[in-house]
């Protein structure tokens, strides 16, 4: 999820905030075990340019072959955003779902 956050909500209101207002809080307890939920981060922009303030990533290792899963836990965590502080806060956010796959192959 990447955030548009107004200069007027601080940094650190941001942080202490960002589990409850990005909605992986409920992601968190939502997450089924199949899914095989391993952490979320919260990454600060770190170059003046750019629309995004914040971006979270949580990352799984069960959802290679459960897109429906995935996209079930995307619903939530943008459910929850729409009816929270943040957007009283005019915070804005953009949720999706991404595969990354790592494929190693040893030499033969």
């Amino acid at each position: 999820t990447a955030f548009q956050v107004p200069d007027g909500v601080t940094g650190d209101e941001f942080e202490a905030n960002w589990r409850e207002w990005s909605g992986v809080g409920v992601m968190e307890t939502e997450a089924s075990p199949e899914t095989g939920y391993a952490y979320s981060a919260l990454y600060k922009r770190v170059s003046p340019f750019g629309d995004f303030r914040y971006v979270t990533r949580s990352e799984f290792f069960g959802l290679y072959d459960k897109h429906d899963a995935g996209m079930e836990l995307v619903d939530k965590v943008r459910k929850n955003f729409g009816c929270g502080s943040a957007v009283a806060r005019n915070i804005t956010s953009y949720s999706s779902l991404y595969k990354v796959v790592i494929d190693v192959h040893q030499p033969e």
